[in-house]
């Protein structure tokens, strides 16, 4: 079978959840590519939608938070939905082609611009195959409801489906799976395999271990929180993952802790510092929060992005699966309600075996596996 994941560049997430659901697929045995749509229309404008994401959600995060809410509220028949959708039509020859050229057993896309420009596909030409939306955060992002002819959309979780049926979609339309993520974050390790992984990354085997993680692109005041944990009178030890960003791992490298406090710029072994974890530190994007659910660690929220991120924060928190940080409650008073009272790790473990999804990749790819054959 072949299959194609569309995606587009606006920060990392909607291509590593493309990517991942390409690894679902190369496991089963099958065929899969990704196309990242706007760059094959245009690559100038690709390059636009995403170093304008990156300078807004970093740089105007004020302005992108309006922007947002102003996505969400503005109606069907506004004259900025009409133009998105013109667009989409003008561009809409190029991609059928190229749809039609590779011919796939079914379609998947991870961004809700693409979703809708499949959409727009559908009202003229025919497309043969099954199309599946990814939603890739804890709620629905704006312009799906623009995309309700696609034939299923995939959630975070059971408890957003009232929220895709307000964005049109039916019940038989929507697949709670999860957000695809990595095989490698299905892996349960055992805890004599936990304690390995600790002395490989250079921690205690036994110490209550904070994991800090900014996002690939290390957004957010990571030198501020690691500062504020290492004043702590609590046995604990800290592992900060900077991402690509060089600044803040140079800053950070030159510090001195009293703290056993471990560096990492970018890595892919997120999942082993994760198994290394007892409370994990990040903002809260869909996919690594996705990963960290799996992995089954508690979480404490720092500079989520406004607008979307805010949203995921407000689903961990109102699911009892985390903790934000806040001008009144910092990071250390949050770390020591944790140590004060262990029993919150453990309701907290417990609500996360009810909402996390480990297995999303698989599950969606058997599942679409099986359309094809029955279709």
């Amino acid at each position: 079978m072949k299959f194609l994941v569309m995606s587009v560049t606006a920060g990392e997430g909607h291509n590593i959840t493309a990517s991942a659901i390409k690894e679902g697929f190369e496991h089963l045995g099958h065929e899969c590519q990704i196309l990242d749509t706007y760059d094959y229309i245009n690559r100038l404008l690709a390059k636009s939608l995403d170093k304008g994401y990156l300078s807004a959600t970093k740089y105007l995060e004020s302005w992108y938070a309006k922007g947002y809410k102003w996505f969400e509220d503005i109606g069907p028949e506004s004259d900025f939905r009409t133009v998105f959708r013109a667009t989409h039509a003008v561009v809409a020859k190029k991609i059928i082609s190229y749809i039609y050229d590779y011919a796939p057993d079914a379609i998947f896309v991870t961004h809700s611009f693409a979703a809708s420009l499949l959409d727009v596909i559908r009202e003229k030409y025919i497309i043969g195959c099954k199309i599946y939306g990814i939603v890739t955060d804890f709620c629905m992002h704006p312009f799906w409801e623009e995309a309700t002819r696609i034939d299923y959309v995939v959630i975070a979780n059971e408890l957003l489906e009232h929220q895709a049926r307000k964005k049109g979609f039916s019940k038989e339309q929507i697949l709670p799976f999860g957000i695809p993520i990595k095989l490698k974050f299905d892996k349960k390790c055992t805890a004599d395999e936990k304690r390995q992984l600790r002395k490989k990354h250079g921690f205690d085997e036994n110490l209550l271990t904070v994991i800090v993680m900014g996002g690939s692109m290390g957004f957010g005041n990571i030198e501020n929180n690691i500062s504020m944990l290492d004043t702590l009178d609590l046995d604990m030890q800290i592992g900060v993952v900077c991402g690509k960003n060089q600044k803040m791992f140079s800053s950070l490298s030159e510090m001195t802790f009293k703290k056993n406090v471990r560096i990492f710029s970018y890595i892919d072994f997120v999942d082993e510092l994760m198994e290394c974890a007892d409370i994990f530190v990040s903002k809260p994007g869909g996919l690594t929060t996705s990963e960290a659910l799996a992995k089954g660690l508690a979480m404490v929220i720092v500079n989520p992005i406004p607008g979307i991120e805010d949203r995921n924060a407000d689903f961990l928190c109102n699911n009892g699966v985390a903790m934000r940080v806040t001008d009144a409650c910092d990071i250390s008073d949050i770390i020591f309600q944790y140590f004060r009272f262990p029993e919150k790790l453990d309701n907290m473990r417990n609500n996360i075996s009810i909402i996390a999804k480990p297995s999303s990749t698989l599950d969606l790819c058997r599942f679409a596996e099986k359309r094809v054959v029955k279709d």
